[in-house]
């Protein structure tokens, strides 16, 4: 009776060391297979876990283009971290030397006085250039310093290819950065309460000014639920920043937050504004989609990202109003990237899926896992039943 009880007790130990080990089998790590090339303009695509930092999809994630106004990310970023939203600030004629009459605004008038809480207002809901130079020159004392001090944090936030040469984002052969690099100064902006109010919202009431009386506000962002681009808002996005350039394209850094699960999507060099809104949208449902694949390592097909032929609503595209420089520039559509460290070729007409997308498992051993795990468990009961059985009659 005690060898036979042994017996029994070995085999439910045997059932328990075998069954994760073949589930394990089944989970073993296998080269993603190859998709159908997606019919997209953007030049480069992230999308990352913003609170782990895990990288869910990316396609030349790490390649130089000029960000345009989502440089302001990194000015707000800056203010919030050296600043305090209280202080009171004057717009000075000088936050106008290197701006155009043509440039993105927020209609602030020298001699103006307002919080560094409405600046930033202005700053990140209508990327008002004249206001990013009112926070370099509260910050640093003057724009040049201030720069430096974009480059300094940007290294040290683990930046590898961005320079800024301007706090605003108007095209400069020297100021260029990567998805990646875009979606980590989000990351850190993003960790600030201020900036998450501001950037999550579809529309704003400014304070009034000794200049200006309340006004309200309509974010660019059109992936914001209650934005001016009803067809193209995701329910669970909740920030952040836009920025167009003839040479930058559309450019969209975004985050969205569905059951305590947070995203951040970059897109940059899209061809029309609502083709980086319908873009983020289908990376964000993707994410989400496949979360628990793509956090544990299995496989699932890259994102069928809709085609920009489809976004081209002439009455939906408001372009962002432009410097003289901007009006100059060449099209996106030539891909010009006046960048000495990182040459470009000319045409990218569609992005293909990356490459460098994780390794991971088919979808489709599930179902073999957990037939094993079921008869695992049904026969470790028997066993223990009988076990059972033969002690009483004992």
């Amino acid at each position: 009776m005690k060898r036979l009880l042994a017996l029994l007790l070995s085999l439910v130990l045997m059932a328990g060391f075998l069954v994760p080990a073949a589930a394990g089998d089944l989970l073993i790590e296998q080269d993603a297979p190859a998709a159908d090339d997606i019919s997209v303009t953007a030049y480069a695509a992230y999308l990352m876990d913003m609170d782990t930092g895990v990288t869910l999809y990316q396609y030349k994630a790490d390649e130089k283009n000029y960000p345009a106004s989502t440089t302001k990310i990194m000015t707000a970023y800056l203010c919030l971290k050296y600043g305090d939203p209280k202080d009171i600030v004057t717009v000075s004629s000088s936050a106008f030397e290197d701006l155009s009459q043509a440039a993105s605004t927020g209609n602030l008038v020298v001699g103006e006085t307002m919080s560094v809480h409405r600046l930033l207002q202005s700053l990140l809901v209508v990327s008002a250039s004249e206001a990013a130079n009112v926070v370099a020159e509260y910050i640093s004392g003057s724009r040049e310093k201030f720069v430096d001090l974009m480059n300094q944090e940007a290294q040290e936030l683990g930046c590898t290819g961005t320079h800024f040469a301007n706090c605003h984002g108007l095209p400069n052969s020297d100021h260029y950065t990567t998805a990646r690099d875009l979606a980590i100064i989000a990351q850190a902006a993003m960790e600030y309460e201020e900036f998450r109010e501001i950037v999550g919202s579809a529309v704003t009431t400014l304070a009034a000014t000794n200049v200006h009386s309340t006004q309200q506000i309509t974010s660019t962002n059109g992936v914001l639920p209650g934005s001016s681009y009803p067809d193209y808002s995701y329910p669970y996005a909740i920030g952040i920043k836009t920025g167009h350039t003839p040479v930058a394209g559309y450019c969209l850094v975004s985050a969205a937050d569905k059951d305590g699960r947070r995203l951040l999507c970059v897109v940059m060099g899209c061809g029309s504004r609502t083709a980086s809104f319908s873009q983020t949208v289908r990376l964000f449902e993707w994410g989400y989609e496949n979360y628990d694949a793509l956090t544990y390592g299995m496989d699932v097909p890259d994102p069928e990202l809709p085609d920009e032929s489809d976004n081209q609503d002439s009455t939906l595209e408001e372009a962002e109003p432009m410097s003289v420089q901007e009006a100059a520039a060449p099209s996106p559509t030539q891909r010009i990237l006046e960048v000495p460290a990182a040459p470009v070729s000319a045409e990218e007409p569609e992005l293909s899926p990356s490459p460098s997308v994780a390794p991971a498992v088919s979808s489709n051993n599930l179902v073999p896992i957990l037939i094993v795990l079921i008869v695992a468990a049904v026969l470790i009961v028997i066993l223990i039943v009988i076990a059972i059985v033969l002690v009483i009659r004992r």
